[in-house]
């Protein structure tokens, strides 16, 4: 039997092998929003959340391949626990049946076809209880008739009599309440039918109305409409004639930094022979564990002083497809002197740089008075930013190895 639960599943399973924890599973994009709302998104009261979902681009640790992972926050610094994960795989996955329920009625007006159905279903009610009373009274006259009974006889009759009263007495309030249903049911009828026949003749007016109607005022509308539009297709040519005055001017500053680039003391083409030097010697074996080495193993010959910290190889693993982004971001902050990324975080000695034209980020510190030659970096998304920077503010650089 297995330990734990996902663990029998060939669906669901929970890869808490690096970093951080991960649900991966399969299935469309709904099992995936299902999931995430049944989750919730970062800190939660029950201890799970979800911080990032993606499609899955490698095995997990179990060697199979999923169609998704979901990265998961457990409120505090660790990752979830695997038996927190469990009990809600199982109770997500093996949710109680729930008891039928009774349906709802709802008070609104009756169609004339349900009208008149009800209206019969009360008037064989009414038919059958008034059967039932002429059967009382049949028995009640026969018992006042009949003069051989015996004293006891009669007293037992006398009861029964009585018990036929009390019958007799609720079937016909019975009728009475059936015979006033009837008549409301019958009057609701009538009303349908008059409503019926009054939208029957508005449509004939509006018909008749249409039929009559001058079209001229509409072509003319329809005219006013063309001219508007011819009006903002030459407006819109007008910009695009613009637009492509400023693409020439922006394509001239380009070229002009292009030359500038040129002529700089960056030794672009030595440090681009290093790097695929470097990337040559990158075993070409496949799989999950050859991927994570290849990428460490080429981060640690471009900059064996590069010290990657918050779970970084392990989002590189399971949430990048291609590493080279990453690696192309991180031997400029080696190889290139002045490069200082966008922004410096406030009031820390961190910096933050794009990772190409995505929403992740690359927080770093290669500070000479403060590092000594060291550099530290770590990568997260932009959806976690305000919790980096706290992080940040409250951790040195310099005590992060």
């Amino acid at each position: 039997m297995a330990d734990y639960f996902f663990d029998s599943r060939d669906d669901f399973h929970y890869d808490n092998s690096g970093y951080y924890g991960y649900i991966v599973f399969n299935g469309d994009e709904q099992t995936r929003d299902r999931l995430r709302n049944a989750l919730g998104q970062g800190r939660q009261s029950h201890g799970l959340g979800w911080y990032r979902y993606g499609k899955s681009f490698r095995p997990a640790n179990d060697g199979r391949m999923y169609d998704w992972y979901i990265r998961l926050h457990s409120g505090g610094n660790e990752k979830p626990a695997a038996k927190a994960v469990d009990e809600f795989l199982r109770s997500y996955l093996q949710p109680p049946a729930s008891s039928p329920q009774p349906p709802e009625t709802q008070s609104t007006g009756l169609a004339p076809q349900q009208t008149g159905e009800d209206y019969l279903r009360v008037q064989k009610v009414i038919a059958s209880l008034e059967g039932t009373e002429a059967r009382f009274r049949k028995e009640l006259n026969r018992l006042g008739q009949d003069s051989s009974l015996a004293q006891g006889e009669v007293l037992n009759r006398l009861r029964v009599i009585e018990a036929g009263v009390s019958n007799l007495q609720e079937v016909t309030g019975s009728v009475s309440e059936a015979r006033f249903e009837a008549v409301r049911l019958q009057d609701r009828l009538e009303e349908a039918r008059d409503e019926l026949e009054e939208k029957d003749r508005q449509i004939d007016d509006l018909n008749k109305q249409l039929s009559t109607t001058d079209r001229s005022a509409e072509i003319q509308e329809l005219n006013a409409r063309i001219r508007r539009h011819n009006n903002k297709v030459n407006y819109q040519e007008g910009l695009i004639a613009k637009h492509k005055k400023e693409l020439q001017e922006i394509r001239s500053d380009n070229n002009a930094l292009e030359a500038r680039l040129k002529s700089s003391n960056i030794k672009k083409d030595e440090w681009e022979e290093k790097y695929h030097k470097l990337k040559s010697e990158i075993p070409s074996d496949s799989g999950i564990d050859s991927d994570e080495e290849s990428f460490e193993t080429t981060v640690a010959k471009l900059a064996p002083q590069m010290y990657l910290i918050r779970g970084t190889t392990d989002i590189v693993r399971h949430e990048f497809e291609h590493s080279k982004p990453v690696l192309d971001l991180l031997r400029r902050i080696v190889l290139i002197k002045d490069f200082n990324g966008r922004n410096k975080i406030a009031n820390t000695k961190w910096r933050e740089s794009h990772v190409g034209n995505t929403d992740w980020r690359m927080y770093f510190c290669k500070e000479k008075r403060l590092m000594n030659g060291r550099i530290v970096a770590f990568l997260s998304d932009k959806n976690s930013q305000p919790d980096d920077i706290r992080w940040m503010q409250a951790h040195s650089p310099d005590t992060c190895f």
